[in-house]
């Protein structure tokens, strides 16, 4: 994470020796830029919130979030990168998601079910069991982990090539865009 060390949080961050990463959806840039100032009283006030298990702010309509416990710090011009080690998160049923066996990802695609006891659970925070089936997939196996993710398709434009894009054959402007 990067912060303006002349920003209060940048104070408190050192303090407390932990953080929160909310990530937030492709409609919540207002949301962002909020969160992206100086630290204020009313700072949470835009958002429903809730406590990790560190006392750092989780916001419960981010797509998700990692709680993470500060181990070091890196100068980076008129910032500083926080360094951390994340300790919490969430599994989100809307999201796509990977299995992970031994490394290598051996499945890909929509999470079919997401439970808690009986109920059907629209997400599961870490530190909690739940039941889980993986669409079109059917061997878990133990030490199999899931990660939960979403893609996002961005075109680009691209604009009349400069006279240096030449270099290199020339037809740069028309490649395809791979996602």
């Amino acid at each position: 994470m990067s912060i303006n060390p002349q920003y209060l949080s940048y104070g408190l961050l050192k303090q407390s020796r932990a953080f929160s990463v909310n990530v937030l959806k492709k409609g919540q840039l207002e949301l962002a830029a909020h969160f992206g100032g100086p630290a204020r009283a009313d700072k949470l006030a835009l958002t429903e919130w809730t406590t990790g298990r560190t006392g750092v702010p989780l916001l419960r309509e981010a797509l998700a979030w990692f709680e993470c416990q500060l181990v070091g710090e890196l100068p980076a011009g008129d910032h500083v990168l926080m360094l951390g080690n994340v300790i919490d998160g969430k599994l989100l049923r809307s999201a796509r998601a990977r299995l992970v066996r031994d490394g290598r990802v051996v499945w890909e695609g929509k999470i079919a079910s997401l439970r808690r006891f009986k109920d059907d659970a629209r997400e599961v925070l870490s530190g909690y069991e739940c039941g889980l089936g993986l669409e079109n997939f059917n061997d878990l196996k133990p030490g199999d982990i899931v990660e939960d993710f979403e893609m996002e398709a961005v075109l680009r434009k691209l604009g009349a090539p400069r006279a240096d894009a030449s270099r290199g054959g020339g037809a740069g402007a028309e490649k395809q865009l791979q996602p």
